[in-house]
This record gives C-alpha cells, sequence and structure tokens, in this order.
C-alpha cells in the first residue's frame, strides 16, 4: 500500500467538513486526550508506584470520555436551536428556500462552491454551488451554527464537565473495581509549596498540621 493510498481518505469531503468545524475539531482533540494522556502517564517514569499510575490514568480516560459525551449532549441540541432561529435569514432566498431542517443545512455545508449529489437533489438545482446573495445569507446561518457550537462546547467542557465529574466518576471507579485502596494512590510525590511544613509562630517549630 503507497502512501497516495493510505492519504486518500482525507481528500474525502466529509471527513474534510468533519475536522475543520467545532465539533470535529473538540471530538478529534478529545478522543487524543483520552488515548494520549493515559498513556504518558503509565510510561511515566517518575511514578514508581503502578497502582497510583494505573488508578490516575483510568479516571483520566472516564473524565475525557465525559466530556466527549458531553460535547454531544450540549453541541447538538444547540446546533438545531441555533438553527430554528436563524434559518429565517434565508428566507425569500429561492436557492435556499429549499433547506427546511438542519440536516439538509449541514449536507450543503458539506461544500458550497461545489454542491455534494445530494445537496443537489435536494435542492433542485442545476447550479453546483452558492453565490452572491444566497451564499452571504447562507454564510450568516453557517457562522451562527459555528458560534452556538463554540459557546456550547466551551460551557460543557470548562464548567459542567468539571462540576459533575467528582459525582459521577468515582462511582464509576468504585463498579470498576478501581476504588482508592491506599490514600496516596493519586496523590503528587512531590512537596508542593502550598503542602510545605511552616513555622509555629510561638515556638517556631514545624507545624505538623499545616
Amino acid at each position: 500500500m503507497n502512501i497516495n493510498s493510505m492519504l486518500q481518505p482525507l481528500a474525502n469531503k466529509n471527513f474534510t467538513y468533519l475536522t475543520k468545524g467545532i465539533v470535529g475539531a473538540v471530538v478529534f482533540t478529545t478522543v487524543l486526550k483520552a488515548v494520549g494522556r493515559p498513556a504518558f502517564i503509565m510510561t511515566d517514569k517518575r511514578n514508581k508506584d503502578p497502582e497510583a499510575k494505573k488508578y490516575t490514568a483510568t479516571k483520566e480516560f472516564l473524565y475525557q470520555i465525559l466530556c466527549l459525551g458531553l460535547t454531544f449532549a450540549m453541541v447538538i441540541p444547540t446546533q438545531h436551536i441555533t438553527f430554528a432561529f436563524s434559518k429565517k435569514l434565508m428566507k425569500g432566498i429561492k436557492e435556499l428556500e429549499k433547506i427546511k431542517t438542519y440536516g439538509a443545512f449541514k449536507e450543503v455545508c458539506k461544500d458550497i462552491d461545489e454542491f455534494t449529489p445530494k445537496a443537489i437533489k435536494l435542492l433542485g438545482t442545476k447550479e453546483k454551488g452558492l453565490t452572491g446573495t444566497a451564499r452571504e445569507k447562507f454564510n450568516l446561518v453557517k457562522g451562527a451554527d459555528e458560534m452556538g457550537s463554540f459557546i456550547s462546547s466551551l460551557v460543557g467542557l470548562t464548567i459542567v464537565a468539571p462540576l459533575i465529574s467528582h459525582e459521577i466518576l468515582h462511582p464509576v471507579m468504585h463498579a470498576i473495581g478501581m476504588g482508592k485502596k491506599d490514600n496516596n494512590i493519586g496523590k503528587p510525590t512531590e512537596t508542593f509549596l502550598a503542602d510545605a511544613k511552616v513555622p509555629n509562630d510561638k515556638t517556631n517549630r514545624l507545624n505538623e498540621n499545616a
């Protein structure tokens, strides 16, 4: 198998469209984290405790899977809601009047310069792409879709996921037999500045409770 045949799938319009969108970027990044971070943890030679590494790697993998699920759970409804409002911008544009569902919109989105066969059939047109006012209006709807996807994925990954991870991950870890059997598992081996012992004001001795 030569390199041209190996890279051929990358030229597919569906693959290109998926990877350049907000959702595609988030999904691919999260999948890479779900694979890469646990692998890095397990191969980290600085940590000599295999149980700690196994626990931390499993928890990291489950967290990234949680993030992936939240991305779909929050972004997909947001996309449909956003389209329901923004599609009004295409009203009265002959080339776009048949785009009534979000699925139809996404099919046209794949390539507005050269429609896919499905998009041509859907629109009932002989034109191969969007131009002029139709293109401008469509781009506004597409921009609204990308903005909605970006905001919902941002909220999901930076706010919702950290808030619910503690409530979800610990029961799951226990269910699969990965509950902490030792209080030291998962704790850093280094002494951080915030954890350092500090002198007691009266005795000038180290405060063992710090």
